[in-house]
């Protein structure tokens, strides 16, 4: 097939040059092996060496021209016995056939079969040379509508392996935005936080502790952005931005990691100064278990962000479909998660309809309430 692709992108010019190299060589050998030229069989045969040489120049009107001019030599008296002007019309409906779409070459193809068919019926009566030369005829020009196939093909190949390497490539981008957002812009929210509890501590204990925990949280932070940002950032390979989406998105949770990350944050918040908890009353698949994972560090992050003293959280599985319920009080009027740039929603919004779920959010009393729902 790759041969074939080379063939029909070089057919214009090179190809078709080597084609009617060809053609003139055969049309020297008959000729002068032919001892019964006239003069009127030297001047179609020099008007067909012309067109035939002319063609890789301008492929398509010379081919015209020699499939016209092909009709009409085979309909013509066979008292005119000139050299053989087949390979000829092989070229011209060949490169007919690869050039032009089949509602324009067939056509062409068919006609001057069906001449070469007429002529010699009328002349000579059918013959298996007479069938011979018109599926000839057939096939050439067939044969240059086949690689005309195989080029759009090769050609919406091409384009479809772009279309999906943009995709990646934008896969990644969000992935990388996921990241900075989820991970190590909810790792700043917890050390703020961490930062404001110390601020109030008296306790020298309890204010080293809480130093500590800053520390490890901003050492864990850079060792996530160093690794999962700027790396794929300054790699230039797309083969590794590929390699790098593919383990993002095979990358697995499962339930027991969920459950884990649900203790990292009840233990996050409760040391930021929160008192509520995370509850999970269903046991999830793997798959269901990642997608959770990530709505939950995203509400978190906002509760962080926005909450203050309460919250509470429950997922629970039903018969086809995950519901996922946040609330918390907010820090102060007016301060809630759709204040400020609203990446957070944004980002959660989207990742909840790309399951086709639901995203509620609703602002009473200085709570603030989310509800999710997404089908299994």
């Amino acid at each position: 097939m790759g041969v074939l692709h080379q063939l029909a992108t070089q057919l214009r010019h090179p190809i078709i040059g080597l084609m009617a190299l060809v053609c003139l060589i055969v049309m020297c050998i008959d000729w002068a092996t032919y001892t019964r030229m006239g003069s009127i069989d030297i001047l179609i045969t020099c008007i067909f060496l012309t067109l035939t040489l002319s063609v890789p120049f301008k492929p398509i009107p010379f081919s015209y021209a020699l499939a016209i001019l092909s009709a009409l030599y085979f309909l013509i008296p066979h008292a005119l016995q000139g050299p053989n002007i087949l390979e000829c019309a092989w070229l011209a409906l060949a490169v007919l056939g690869c050039s032009l779409q089949h509602w324009q070459s067939m056509p062409i193809i068919v006609s001057v079969s069906t001449c070469a068919l007429l002529g010699d019926h009328f002349y000579t009566g059918f013959s298996g040379n007479t069938i011979l030369v018109c599926a000839s005829l057939l096939v050439s020009g067939i044969s240059g509508c086949f690689l005309r196939y195989h080029h759009s093909y090769q050609q919406l190949l091409e384009q479809t392996q772009h279309a999906e390497q943009l995709r990646t490539r934008q896969e990644e981008q969000l992935r990388l935005a996921r990241t900075l957002h989820d991970d190590v812009a909810g790792s700043m929210s917890y050390t703020i936080a961490l930062c404001r509890d110390a601020e109030r501590t008296s306790d020298s204990r309890q204010l080293r502790i809480r130093l500590s925990e800053i520390a490890r949280v901003t050492s864990a932070s850079l060792t996530q952005l160093r690794t999962n940002v700027i790396v794929p950032l300054t790699e230039s390979n797309d083969t590794s931005l590929i390699q790098a989406t593919q383990m993002s998105t095979n990358h697995k949770h499962g339930y027991t990691e969920l459950c884990q990350l649900i203790l990292m944050l009840n233990h996050r918040l409760s040391a930021a100064g929160f008192d509520g908890m995370i509850r999970c009353t269903s046991n999830l698949s793997d798959e269901i278990a990642d997608y959770v994972s990530r709505v939950l560090n995203e509400l978190c992050n906002n509760i962080l962000k926005h909450g203050k003293h309460t919250y509470l959280i429950t997922v629970a599985q039903h018969a086809d479909s995950v519901m996922i319920i946040a609330s918390n009080t907010i820090a102060k009027t007016g301060d809630t998660p759709t204040d400020g740039t609203k990446h957070g929603l944004r980002f959660l919004k989207s990742e909840v309809e790309s399951r086709g779920g639901i995203l509620c959010t609703q602002a009473d009393d200085g709570e603030w309430q989310t509800r999710i729902v997404f089908p299994l």
